[in-house]
């Protein structure tokens, strides 16, 4: 085991002389092994070690004898101990997290605590541990970087054990005359880790016995090919962007493993959680250039003019219906609008003086009863001038690709038989002026407020 462990700290640079080194010691085999390697047989590095155990509070007299366990080796070792009692059931069901998330989250917020800006925190996971985190992100579902297993280093945190088993840190304690504890939930088959344990892996290890090395080497060389495509997809991520959004033609270029991890950088950048299933329908939009997707929770991905964009869902803008007044009104859009109700002779004048003026005119003998302004409602139906079809709102906004947002905010003008004037499409055929018209409804709109 020596051996491994010295050419995998050196072949990952993991420590240097005179570091400080935060050791997490469960009392199992596989830390005390480390623990006492650190200790004991690296006295070359000068290391300052500080052991760490975290008692999780969650299997009663169990639990006081790992720690005790770990507390006498450490004074008989003479290694600096700390020790913290934790109620990880009680912090789960206050972030509402799972037991090992809780309880993985507080160990690692203790290392780091203790280990500070320049230490570095060493734990004792194997090769073996790896294999099951393969197995377990395969059959949960991964890409590349699932079946890459556990990382040797991220950023502080160092695994010398990577590439040694299980049964080889459990020989070295062995052959040192180290006594170590075993969790009893780690025996309990009902939890999928320990189920791919007892059951699956020796299964896997009868087909053939070095099952755990391969898996490793695999590992190790989708690593490789991690590091080189996100570099690649970190440099065309830079290359396409424009703030936020992402040139539609230069990304579908994109070889589809570089593109897949571009979207998952920029997902990434943006605060977005994704999945598979995310990044594919985002492609889809990408390869029809139109579309709009809810991505995840009240974020919208959209497709449009060539750009690819993230946005989130505004609120939803509350039922509106009031009169028709003429005046100038403000709309729900944003936009304001000015209504004047004026006979033909007046009409001519106005379009003499203001030939650029954007309006829209109804005749206004045709109307109906009184006018209201009102949001849209399911099953309105419209129909549009000069085109001579009816058709519903709905389908009139999903033709024009107006964003969800928006069509809340888009007001109609009825009267009290219908629809007569939908904001940006124009007017109904009944209410069209012709030959005869003596008197228009204006409807100008006078731009943003």
């Amino acid at each position: 085991m020596n051996r491994k462990v010295i050419d995998c700290i050196d072949r990952y640079h993991m420590l240097s002389p005179h570091d400080h080194v935060v050791v997490g010691v469960s009392g199992g085999a596989d830390s005390l092994a480390l623990l006492y390697f650190l200790t004991h047989e690296l006295s070359e590095y000068q290391l300052r070690i500080t052991a760490c155990h975290i008692n999780h509070l969650l299997r009663g007299e169990e639990s006081m004898r790992d720690q005790r366990h770990v507390e006498e080796l450490c004074a008989q070792w003479q290694t600096p101990l700390h020790v913290e009692q934790i109620d990880i059931r009680e912090i789960a069901q206050q972030r509402g997290q799972t037991l090992e998330e809780a309880g993985r989250n507080e160990r690692y917020r203790v290392f780091a605590g203790l280990a500070g800006a320049e230490g570095k925190i060493a734990t004792a996971h194997t090769m073996s541990d790896s294999f099951e985190t393969q197995l377990f992100n395969l059959v949960r579902g991964c890409g590349g970087k699932g079946l890459c297993g556990i990382p040797p280093v991220r950023g502080n945190i160092i695994r010398p054990l990577i590439t040694v088993s299980r049964e080889e840190t459990e020989a070295y304690c062995h052959a040192h005359g180290i006594s170590y504890v075993t969790d009893s939930t780690n025996l309990d088959p009902a939890y999928s880790r320990n189920k791919l344990r007892l059951e699956v892996i020796p299964k896997l290890c009868e087909i053939n016995s070095g099952a755990a090395v391969h898996a490793a080497q695999l590992g190790r060389s989708l690593s490789e090919d991690q590091d080189f495509l996100e570099q690649a997809a970190a440099e065309k991520l830079r290359q396409i962007s424009d703030g936020d959004r992402l040139s539609v033609s230069e990304l579908w270029e994109c070889h589809p493993a570089v593109m897949r991890r571009v979207l998952m950088l920029w997902l990434q950048k943006n605060g977005v959680d994704y999945d598979f299933q995310t990044l594919d329908r985002i492609s889809e939009i990408v390869r029809s250039d139109c579309g709009k997707i809810n991505i995840a929770g009240d974020f919208f991905c959209a497709c449009q003019n060539g750009k690819l964009t993230l946005s989130r869902k505004a609120e939803k803008t509350p039922y509106f219906e009031f009169p028709l007044e003429t005046k100038e009104m403000e709309m729900p859009s944003g936009k304001k609008y000015r209504f004047w109700i004026k006979n033909k002779e007046e009409m001519i004048r106005i379009q003499e003086i203001f030939k650029n003026s954007t309006y829209k005119l109804l005749d206004y003998d045709k109307i109906i009863g009184k006018l209201i302004i009102r949001q849209r409602r399911n099953g309105d139906r419209f129909r549009i001038f000069d085109r001579h079809i009816t058709k519903s709102i709905k389908k009139l906004f999903n033709e024009a690709k107006i964003p969800q947002e928006m069509r809340e905010k888009i007001f109609l003008i009825c009267d009290e038989r219908g629809i007569i004037y939908v904001e940006g499409f124009g007017i109904s055929d009944r209410v069209a002026p012709d030959a005869k018209t003596e008197k228009y409804l204006v409807v100008e709109e006078k731009g943003n407020s």
